[in-house]
């Protein structure tokens, strides 16, 4: 059943007061509210809501400035504020309507603010954890104001207002972008040169549609219809005058979101460790996330979480999480499986295996490309491009091709540029994206596959059983149905490089290639799986990842790069840094994070000792907040009896035989502020019908 709602438009002040008087002796309540037209004579258009429970409210209309500034000092000193504003005429001389109710603090209400001001003042709003509550522009196409008003975000709702005067072609675009990464928008407003100025939150109701461009009789009909399919308007905006006016509207089933809740799958609750990531989510809105505890070589916790509205899917422990960076440490085990083989050596250079040309098919512009080895990639002293794996555009701009770029253009591009400096000095060691992306081309050529995917199923994880470790996919409609959504904070677009004409995408689902990222940052898996190669790790005897030997000297590599002092980067042989514990028994622990727009995750360690497994489908401020709790979660797994449980079997993967007998010792101390796997991207916002959700 459709909200019980009282509506109207084209209505003059005496028609309007007429209306808003018989519907509050009623009990309905201001929902939406817009004056618009001639300022001697406007019009209004408005709905009314009866609740459950009815609100105090106080309605004012046809306010001048030096009024409505009045009526606000009045209605402020009695504990009220404005929860709707609309304003029309010139930006000297305009009317302006408005609703208040009880609220305190006074919520933050300006007027007179031109396009740059408004979009400045609403970005510091943002950034200091408010929301746009409503806002209206009015004024001329050449002298625009804006009126608006914002309140408190307890909830860190996700919110977007990047359009604040676009054109109807540029607000479809940025409306198709939006909703597709499963954004709504909760309130419209058509701008003196009809334009569109929109909001969007990453919230839900059961239904809702909008629609724009609209002439009266227009609005009237998709009012009528929506109504008859339960759909109410919970935002009417209109501007201009006579058969000029043109409205735009948005109609839901609810006037509130869906709320969330919190619920969990797979083993038994451990209280405090799902009392944790349950914080972790709530803190920062996250809806999805997974954790996958080890001990030694058994599965001994894994669990799936989901903070979300109650028809969301439901994380489960297999579901699927870009990893990141976190797949730098699957590009290192192969390259140490190539070494094995006798393949190539950490002193092999990049040359020997890939021969690379320029995309004019001449020798790499820098004649110190030829020095490049293994071990410079592994330890991110190469000297390529840190961020060749955005480099998509200018990549393809060298072939005179099209998007989307290849791996081929993106390596024959690197060889086109000129080295930070000489491969190996310590002085050009950094974070390099660019240098696991050549990783990855020399394990899919070495062991002769089609792709880095198809190379590392090949070689350790169809071996190990390890099922669920995809390349991950860009595009929302190529995602795999069992993997989770992903959401981007701040709830924004960017241009897409997987089509030659770059439309608007919703962060997360296009502003980076996933496919081309492979071992740099390109993986897709289930916690459970990843933790199965930490497991492996552990696997002395017949491990079909590594040899025992290996392992160890994979991570003896590791530790001596992870501390020398003059090695600025982090992403030492696919870690972010490695310690030893027992340097005769070959023990270390270590970790690796990975981190996009709209997700981030974690794994940590121990050799013969306990590792974790942490995914997000979103992001967390940065710094220890990053890896909430994970020493204290895993304090807590050290202090429970696991017997002998061992969940891989559960999962599609046999367990691990192995009898080493082998004692280990807890790292003495575990790492607070681990950094950053693949950098959280820098795109630009550009200025960037209608349909349903």
């Amino acid at each position: 059943m459709a909200l019980d709602i009282i509506a109207w438009h084209d209505r003059n002040a005496a028609g309007h007061k007429q209306m808003v008087d018989s519907s509050a002796i009623k009990g309905y309540r201001t929902l939406s509210l817009c004056i618009y037209g001639d300022r001697n004579d406007p019009r209004y258009a408005a709905v009314m809501i009866k609740r459950p429970a009815v609100i105090a409210e106080q309605q004012f209309f046809g306010l001048n400035a030096s009024q409505f500034q009045a009526k606000f000092n009045e209605m402020s000193a009695k504990g009220w504020g404005p929860y709707i504003i609309s304003a029309t005429g010139p930006a000297t001389d305009p009317l302006f309507a408005v609703s208040f109710w009880p609220v305190s603090p006074t919520p933050l209400t300006r007027f007179g603010l031109t396009e740059a001001e408004f979009r400045q003042l609403n970005q510091q709003q943002q950034d200091g954890g408010n929301i746009l509550r409503w806002a209206d522009a009015y004024g001329t196409p050449g002298n625009t104001r804006y009126v608006a008003v914002w309140y408190p975000n307890p909830n860190k709702v996700a919110w977007n207002c990047d359009s604040v005067n676009d054109d109807f072609a540029t607000t479809q675009l940025r409306f198709n972008a939006l909703t597709s990464g499963w954004a709504r928008p909760v309130h419209i407003a058509i701008t003196p040169s009809q334009g569109y100025l929109e909001v969007y939150t990453d919230t839900k109701v059961s239904a809702w549609s909008s629609r724009n461009n609209m002439t009266s009789s227009g609005y009237q009909d998709e009012f009528t219809k929506h109504m008859a399919n339960g759909l109410a308007p919970v935002c009417v905006s209109a501007e201009g005058s006579g058969s000029n006016t043109r409205f735009a509207a948005i109609f839901a089933a609810e006037e509130q979101e869906h709320p969330r809740t919190f619920r969990t799958t797979g083993s038994p609750s451990i209280a405090q460790i799902d009392a944790a990531m349950e914080g972790v989510m709530k803190i920062n809105q996250l809806r999805g996330a997974s954790l996958a505890i080890v001990k030694g070589t058994r599965l001994v916790y894994a669990k799936g979480y989901t903070w979300a509205e109650a028809d969301y899917p439901t994380v489960q422990p297999t579901t699927l999480f870009r990893q990141a960076s976190v797949s730098k440490t699957f590009a290192a085990i192969a390259i140490y499986k190539l070494i094995e083989q006798g393949k190539l050596t950490l002193d092999t250079t990049l040359q020997t295996v890939l021969q690379l040309k320029t995309p004019q098919n001449g020798n790499p512009t820098d004649s110190k490309f030829s020095q490049i080895t293994i071990r410079h990639l592994l330890e991110m002293t190469a000297g390529v491009d840190a961020g060749l794996i955005w480099q998509d555009v200018a990549a393809t701009k060298a072939f005179g091709a099209k998007l989307p770029v290849t791996p081929a253009q993106l390596s024959s591009f690197c060889a086109s540029q000129t080295l930070a400096g000489t491969p190996g000095d310590p002085a050009i060691a950094g974070y390099s994206n660019g240098g696991y992306f050549l990783l990855s081309q020399v394990v899919a050529k070495l062991f002769n596959a089609s792709s880095f995917e198809a190379a590392i199923q090949s070689a350790f994880l169809s071996p190990l059983n390890i099922t669920r470790v995809r390349q991950s996919r860009t595009l929302v409609s190529a995602q795999a149905a069992d993997e989770v959504r992903y959401h981007p904070k701040p709830l924004t677009t960017s241009t897409s490089v997987m089509s030659p004409d770059q439309p608007l995408v919703t962060l997360g689902y296009g502003e980076t290639n996933m496919e081309i990222c492979d071992g740099s940052g390109g993986l897709s898996a289930a916690a459970t799986d990843v933790a199965r190669v930490l497991a492996a790790l552990s696997v002395h005897q017949a491990n079909p990842m590594l040899k025992d030997d290996t392992i160890t000297t994979m991570l003896a590599n590791a530790a001596a790069a992870s501390s020398n002092p003059k090695l600025s980067a982090h992403g030492y042989h696919g870690f972010d840094a490695v310690g030893v514990t027992d340097v005769a028994k070959g023990l270390y622990w270590g970790y690796k994070g990975g981190s996009l727009s709209t997700s981030q995750n974690t794994i940590y360690f121990e050799r013969d000792g306990y590792s974790l497994v942490i995914c997000w489908n979103g992001t967390t401020p940065l710094g220890e907040s990053w890896y909430p709790n994970f020493p204290s979660v895993l304090t807590v797994a050290k202090q429970q009896d696991w017997g002998t449980t061992d969940l891989f079997p559960q999962y599609g993967m046999p367990s691990f035989l192995t009898t080493s007998g082998q004692s280990f010792l807890l790292s003495p101390t575990l790492p607070i502020n681990p950094k950053l796997g693949v950098k959280l991207s820098t795109v630009t916002r550009p200025a960037s019908v209608r349909g349903e959700g």
